[in-house]
């Protein structure tokens, strides 16, 4: 059966939660200056502002400036009040208003409430995004898993040739010394780490059915913990940049944006001379476990005369 291609909406990769039990973020889009979504995972409230729009809005608000620089600079410090919970929240009715106290201005955002395909859409790109992240997480996991056992294996060749000079007296003090290390000194194994997991992981079920009235703010709880792993909701977000789709909730002309630089905090009311932007101080090569790496003239000199080569140390059998 051939199946209609979906369309994905742009989804955020940084999100809050506030404590009445929804989710909010503010997202620079390259379509449109930016997208702003609020949900309970049941309903979206969203608002989609071109560049023209923020101009428009601007302009209004008595900002003497409103070419791009200052537009981008705007963006980017509604921006940072996000990712800082520094924006005031209200509900009016179908309607909540976000409002961004900044240092000249106080900027007012309204989220209108998405007819229900609109919703169904975004939420289906959120869903999409979880399993993106769910798959990122379970790369991760394997690569972790592919160091540990080197690492064993490393280990266990020191330990063998530690304990045939040395017995094993220091080692077994260390094992007395720290009980709660001890099962993970042991070579690593899926099946006990994931046992181990699971019951540690299975008091939030327990607590659960002791307080049936908390699953509400358990769930959302979690949801907070889950959002401020930003790092893996960057990495998911490859699931959407071959086919994205602002979601649009008033009319607008959608004009394509720059890409944002980072600049200093401008005053927006009053006219302020371009002043010439310090390129950072470059970097100096690190190489392997940060050892600077040799000059020209150190590779040119000749090198000083090696040891005696040591004799190899292997595990002695008897």
């Amino acid at each position: 059966m051939h199946q209609s291609k979906k369309t994905l909406c742009s989804v955020p990769d940084h999100w809050m939660v506030d404590a009445r039990c929804f989710m909010y973020a503010f997202h620079l889009h390259p379509a449109n200056a930016y997208l702003c979504y609020l949900t309970d995972l049941g309903s979206v409230w969203a608002e989609t502002a071109s560049r023209d729009d923020v101009a428009e809005r601007a302009r209004a608000l008595g900002l003497l400036r409103v070419d791009s620089e200052t537009l981008d600079v705007l963006e980017q410090e509604i921006q940072a009040a996000f990712d800082n919970k520094l924006v005031h929240i209200e509900q009016l009715g179908d309607l909540y208003t976000v409002s961004v106290d900044l240092p000249s201005l106080t900027w007012e955002i309204r989220l209108q409430k998405m007819d229900l395909p609109q919703a169904a859409s975004f939420l289906a790109s959120l869903n999409i995004s979880q399993f993106a992240n769910h798959s990122y997480l379970a790369y991760k996991v394997s690569q972790l898993e592919k160091a540990l056992r080197a690492k064993d294996k490393y280990t266990l060749y020191l330990e063998e040739n530690y304990k045939t000079v040395n017995g094993t007296v220091l080692m077994d003090k260390y094992r007395r010394q720290n009980t709660d290390d001890a099962p993970f000194l042991k070579p690593y194994s899926r099946g006990i780490f994931d046992g181990r997991v699971r019951e540690l992981y299975g008091l939030l079920g327990r607590k659960l059915e002791a307080e049936p009235d908390s699953r509400e703010s358990l769930i959302w709880n979690l949801i907070d913990s889950v959002t401020q792993d930003v790092q893996t909701w960057k990495a998911g977000q490859w699931i959407q940049l071959s086919d994205t789709a602002a979601v649009k909730t008033e009319p607008g002309t959608i004009e394509p944006t720059q890409v944002k630089k980072e600049k200093k905090p401008l005053d927006l009311k009053k006219e302020s001379p371009s002043s010439k932007v310090e390129l950072p101080s470059k970097r100096r090569r690190v190489g392997i476990l940060g050892r600077q790496r040799p000059t020209s003239e150190e590779r040119a000199s000749p090198s000083p005369q090696s040891p005696g080569k040591r004799k190899r140390v292997g595990i002695i059998k008897r």
